[in-house]
């Protein structure tokens, strides 16, 4: 019997064109995407906050066209954003976080749906 525990990572990178996201269990990357967003897709949005629901939907998407079963991904990361001052490093993402994020406190970059779109899919209820 494999008494190693499978832990599901999702690592989610929005970017200004394309929003890449890869699985890893456990070390090993079992799926590594990229989505490319066209300048007239993007531009049906009239906030960078606006493309949440475009590109989580695709996101979703693709983790289940993968057959990757979601309910398996118990670590989620998301490409920080234009957030409140910190060092690098890995961060719990927090209202706060969140709140800066869609406001765009600090400057709009489509990096700012990271933490959004990874608080979403770790608690998809409270949306």
């Amino acid at each position: 019997m494999n008494s190693i525990k499978e832990h599901y990572i999702l690592a989610i990178n929005p970017g200004s064109t394309s929003t890449k996201f890869a699985v890893y269990v456990n070390e090993a990357c079992v799926l590594n995407k990229t989505l490319r967003h066209s300048v007239d897709e993007l531009s049906a949005y009239a906030d960078i906050i606006e493309q949440f629901g475009y590109r989580k939907g695709m996101i979703i998407d693709a983790l289940v066209e993968e057959k990757i079963d979601i309910d398996r991904i118990k670590h989620i990361i998301g490409r920080g954003g234009l957030t409140y001052p910190l060092e690098s490093g890995v961060y719990l993402v927090d209202q706060l976080m969140l709140k800066h994020a869609r406001d765009g406190v600090y400057g709009k970059h489509a990096s700012n749906l990271g933490p959004i779109i990874a608080d979403y899919i770790c608690r998809p209820c409270s949306y």
